[in-house]
């Protein structure tokens, strides 16, 4: 069953509900989470999606993610998309509100988290939707970026430059 999620318009004001394939097919805008984890060494953790995903299949990108669902706050969805692809509970801080994206194909306000996960800490993967976790220190992922180093998913490289300093101070 898809569950249905708001539909925004281009100022992130809910006029209405639609689905995430409705809202993708369509170009509505959605709203989303973005969760940025961070282990004792200052490392984050970045996450690969699923080969199978129809979206940016097998690029990497921030901890956990997705979309807000109808009638949950965005701080309950970042929760939920951390312990749906990653198997655990997290506390969250978040650093920004309704992000609106520049991506030409990614019409989308997004609410950026940052939080501790514990290097040692049992992760498990929701298959379905990541392939592969790593650890990667700060310096190293801007180097990543820097030189095209991964496939990244475009929108994770547009929210870590613009908000990398406010989730490092968080």
């Amino acid at each position: 069953m898809l569950k249905n999620i708001p539909l925004l318009d281009q100022h992130n004001n809910i006029v209405g509900e639609t689905t995430i394939p409705e809202a993708y097919s369509k170009g509505y805008w959605r709203r989303g989470v973005r969760v940025f984890l961070f282990n004792e060494r200052g490392e984050m953790l970045l996450q690969q999606r699923s080969s199978t995903l129809e979206s940016h299949a097998g690029f990497w990108t921030e901890s956990a993610g997705g979309h807000v669902d109808i009638d949950e706050l965005d701080i309950e969805a970042a929760c939920r998309e951390a312990q749906e692809e990653l198997g655990t509970a997290v506390n969250l801080t978040a650093v920004e509100y309704g992000l609106r994206s520049t991506i030409q194909d990614d019409k989308s306000f997004c609410t950026v988290y940052t939080g501790y996960l514990p290097s040692d800490t049992k992760i498990i993967l929701n298959t379905n939707e990541v392939a592969q976790v790593r650890w990667i220190s700060v310096a190293d992922l801007d180097i990543a970026i820097k030189n095209d180093l991964y496939d990244f998913v475009p929108s994770f490289v547009e929210v870590w430059q613009l908000c990398c300093d406010k989730i490092l101070a968080a």
